[in-house]
């Protein structure tokens, strides 16, 4: 397994990286309206992946709202 930490590559749900550090997956999250097919249609998408933190360690109550209104997403 060490060779797959810190890698990124194409998987299900698109780019993911492993972060070497707590062998979680990064993400590059979507956001999507279901069409009629029974598909997603993306709306938006992220140009940044979001590094994971398992145990919620690094977040306080407003970190959502300032992350989303700052960043360019």
């Amino acid at each position: 397994m060490p060779h797959l930490l810190g890698s990124e590559f194409s998987a299900p749900q698109g780019r993911v990286r492993i972060d070497p550090v707590n062998h979680h997956m990064a993400l590059y999250p979507r956001i999507g309206r279901a069409n009629a097919d029974g598909q997603f249609t993306i709306l938006r998408e992220s140009k940044f992946a979001v590094g994971p933190d398992p145990y919620m360690t690094r977040q306080t109550l407003g970190d959502w709202v300032t992350k989303l209104s700052t960043r360019d997403y």
